[in-house]
């Protein structure tokens, strides 16, 4: 009797394209799924694609295009988003008719959505990965976050699952985000993903900077806080490097101090912040995890309007003693000094609670 090899699952694995925090998380989750003996297939559009056809060239990918949002260069992107909220129940639509055309065509098994509230269907298992089951709003419009929070809690539940990638305690990173208010039905806390995790200690030498700094998020804030660092850091004489995050978008330094690369593969950027001194980025919940994963100190600098941003970097400042820094106030002379005083007591990292959830799904 001849027994058949059981059929290997085929995942598809879709981040939102806002940014590249989104499809950064995707990668632990897709090296423990590809460790589990499945097949994996990305669906992403723009630098989310770029990204993860960089760090996976073997795995196949399909273009899933996504929303274009408005982002505002003042006030609250919070309070600009509720304003968008048809566009994005438009959207949900449009993104659930194309993932059942993609569960169709590619006999997907299992769709794990980050963020994209439209990638779930009936015929098959479908996850989505979120940690802000709230909106921060303003002071102003702080009475609408209740309210909020159920409309995400009823798409949320149109999932099998919802992988919350926190810890379930009170030491957590997300705080409000996660924890405020009653969690969905199918809410499961899977610990934070950083693409950082599973990177092997190497010997291998790179420069050594004083200062790296991570540009992230997006436009026209983005290139905002590129042009203050490039100037600052320039001008300061400290021997530094930006890692723009935009692939293939090179560009040049015009100081002999600073460095400045578009993009950089995972196991690089590790040996790089680990060796810096200093080092620099948003308070994106991305960026935060990967930090936590490395233990480093950084210097967050939240995008202007982002509420999400500017509450993480004040909850991380007053619970583990991260420093924060307002864009419109930054000075790289002070936040040195700041941060030199400043004692970091991030939780201890447990990453094998996403590994045996990954397991047990599979």
């Amino acid at each position: 009797m001849i027994l058949e090899t059981p059929k290997r699952k085929r995942i598809l694995v879709c981040p939102l394209d806002w940014g590249l925090g989104h499809a950064a998380r995707m990668i632990p989750v897709i090296k423990l799924l590809i460790e589990a003996g499945t097949d994996v297939i990305v669906a992403a559009d723009k630098g989310p694609l770029k990204l993860l056809n960089r760090e996976f060239p073997q795995v196949q990918s399909v273009v899933f295009p996504g929303m274009e949002i408005k982002y505002c260069t003042r006030g609250s992107q919070a309070f600009a988003m509720f304003l968008q909220s048809p566009k994005f129940i438009a959207s949900i639509r449009k993104e659930n008719r194309f993932i059942q055309e993609l569960i169709q065509k590619y006999e997907i098994d299992i769709v794990i959505s980050d963020n994209r509230y439209g990638a779930y269907s009936g015929l098959v298992h479908s996850i989505l990965v979120t940690h802000q089951l709230m909106l921060k709003m303003t002071r102003a419009t702080k009475w609408m976050e209740k309210k909020i929070h159920h409309i995400i809690k009823s798409k949320v539940e149109k999932f099998d699952e919802c992988w919350i990638p926190d810890y379930k305690d009170d030491q957590n990173l997300s705080g409000d985000l996660s924890h405020m208010f009653s969690l969905p039905s199918n809410a499961k806390f899977i610990g934070p993903l950083s693409r950082f995790t599973s990177c092997k200690h190497t010997d291998r030498t790179i420069d050594n900077y004083d200062i790296v700094a991570i540009i992230s998020g997006p436009e026209p804030q983005r290139s905002q806080f590129e042009q203050i660092l490039t100037h600052q850091l320039g001008e300061s004489g400290i021997k530094s490097i930006i890692v723009r995050g935009k692939p293939g978008e090179k560009k040049d330094s015009m100081y002999p101090n600073l460095h400045i690369v578009d993009h950089m593969e995972t196991q690089n950027l590790v040996s790089l912040l680990n060796s810096a001194k200093y080092v620099i980025c948003r308070s994106g919940y991305s960026s935060v995890m990967d930090m936590f994963a490395l233990h480093i100190n950084a210097i967050m600098v939240p995008t202007p309007g982002q509420t999400e941003q500017e509450y993480l970097a004040n909850h991380l400042q007053n619970k583990y003693g991260v420093l924060s820094c307002k864009q419109r106030d930054f000075d790289i002379e002070n936040v040195l000094s700041l941060n030199d005083k400043c004692h970091l007591s991030f939780p201890t990292h447990n990453n094998h609670i996403a590994k045996n959830i990954i397991e047990e799904l599979v």
